[in-house]
């Protein structure tokens, strides 16, 4: 007995395919969310292990730069600067704390409020960080022919966050 042509069996179920499915199949690939989420994991596992040397991941490191960056800054604004929320960026400070790598504390002038500040053992530990975060960027840049089209790519990330975020605000 023959083995089954695979050939003539996909032919077969394309034939019987609904025009949905034709549609879903041939827009295979295409959807912004998943290939966002893919090239995210990808990238940060890269800029991870390039970090690890360190004691720190990728998303430590983004949140130490924007505390680094703002200065002593109600944790709130450091969520918005992150693009995160602020049950997350409160997760990832109070790591970073335990950690030694940011202070927190309640504000002078509203005690409900909590800013958030860079460490002596932080900004080192930013600072070392640093050339291997530099040599990962290139890394992934060398992936393109063309890094003006990764730094375009992530301009406009940036602003359709920062519309996501501000149509969330609504």
């Amino acid at each position: 007995m023959a083995a089954p042509d695979p050939d003539a069996s996909r032919a077969r179920a394309r034939a019987r395919e609904t025009p949905a499915e034709r549609a879903l199949r041939e827009r295979a690939g295409d959807c912004i969310c998943g290939n966002l989420r893919m090239a995210a994991r990808l990238v940060t596992a890269h800029y991870d292990a390039a970090l690890r040397p360190c004691g720190i991941e990728a998303n430590q490191m983004a949140m130490l730069w924007v505390v680094h960056a703002a200065g002593a800054t109600p944790a709130n604004e450091i969520a918005y600067a992150a693009g995160v929320d602020p049950s997350t960026a409160s997760r990832n400070l109070a790591v970073l704390e335990q950690r030694g790598l940011v202070r927190v504390e309640p504000s002078r002038e509203d005690r409900r409020q909590r800013v958030v500040s860079l460490t002596g053992e932080g900004r080192g530990t930013l600072l070392r960080a640093y050339p291997r975060w530099r040599k990962a960027q290139e890394e992934v840049g060398a992936m393109t022919a063309d890094l003006a089209d990764l730094h375009a790519l992530g301009r406009t990330l940036r602003r359709i966050a920062r519309r996501m975020q501000a149509g969330a605000a609504r």
